[in-house]
């Protein structure tokens, strides 16, 4: 299950900067467009899926499979990824101009990943963690729901970068969660006050034998101080 000790905060969220983007086509396979079947399996818009080094937080250098999902509920003034926010047509995948038509299935999307890329497939222990970003994941949890557990199976962990304002949403799968990556939204930045929504999410995380980690000594008490009855 998750431990606090996973978590990560920082102020100015965001997925692997740029410099940490790899050329290397960790995800080669030959150029497709696949159509999703017809199916009741959940189904989400994602962006891009591609593979890097973690840019940020404690963390920052381990070896990443990045899966971006789209749309988010906020509007943060300096968003790095604004066009997750949009729900694009096809997802991008690293390598030969590979695309998949949204929304992709999480049968499709395990299938990518072992199927049709030879380095994932033969390479698993090669990579820390499976980041979940965004946009704002949370808002398909219950598509994660379906996916995390098929990822899990690959013998990779789930590594969650979240904006903090859906705890409703993070009770679903936080069992399924290795790691969790929180940001702390000002409302210099979104314009709103969601510190309520913050402590609410942090609430979701602690448990008897667990903590909550932070760079943010201030932040740790916060976070780690008793319930109050």
């Amino acid at each position: 299950g998750f431990t606090g000790a996973g978590m990560v905060y920082r102020q100015n969220w965001g997925c692997a900067s740029e410099e940490f983007r790899s050329d290397t086509p960790f995800l080669g396979a030959e150029s497709f467009i696949r159509k999703i079947r017809n199916t009741k399996m959940q189904s989400a818009y994602i962006n891009e899926i591609f593979t890097s080094l973690q840019g940020e937080g404690i963390y920052q250098g381990v070896k990443q499979i990045f899966i971006r999902f789209a749309g988010c509920n906020l509007d943060c003034d300096y968003c790095d990824t604004p066009e997750s926010k949009v729900k694009s047509v096809k997802c991008k995948v690293e390598g030969e101009k590979q695309e998949i038509i949204n929304p992709v299935s999480s049968k499709d999307l395990i299938d990518l990943l072992t199927h049709n890329s030879s380095f994932i497939t033969h390479n698993l222990g090669y990579f820390h963690s499976v980041s979940v970003t965004g946009g704002e994941p949370l808002l398909q949890v219950n598509f994660l729901e379906e996916l995390v557990p098929q990822i899990k199976k690959l013998g990779l962990k789930i590594y969650l970068e979240t904006n903090g304002t859906l705890p409703q949403e993070l009770k679903k799968i936080v069992s399924l969660i290795d790691f969790i990556a929180m940001d702390i939204k000002l409302p210099s930045a979104t314009g709103k006050d969601l510190f309520s929504e913050h402590y609410d999410f942090l609430s979701v995380l602690r448990s008897p034998d667990g903590s909550v980690g932070t760079k943010d000594e201030q932040i740790s008490k916060l976070a780690n101080q008793p319930t109050s009855q």
